[in-house]
């Protein structure tokens, strides 16, 4: 039994598909936070921390497929 590869299942984002991803752009500007101009995920604390609870939990989930698949001995 092997694995579908990721972007198989998942669709990533379409600065992801196109190559132009920024890493400065993937956490919050705390400048753009404090000043009222960062993205409305980032202003608000609640939906800010549904963000980051989702992301600890896929986070977890994947390490956890990645743990059992070595388990069985599938190159993951």
């Amino acid at each position: 039994m092997s694995l579908k590869p990721w972007r198989e299942i998942a669709t990533p984002h379409k600065d992801v598909l196109a190559g132009t991803f920024k890493q400065s752009e993937f956490a919050a500007d705390i400048t753009q936070v404090a000043s009222g101009t960062a993205l409305a995920e980032y202003q608000d604390a609640y939906a800010y921390n549904e963000l980051i609870q989702s992301w600890h939990a896929i986070v977890t989930a994947s390490h956890e497929v990645g743990h059992r698949g070595e388990q069985q001995g599938l190159n993951l």
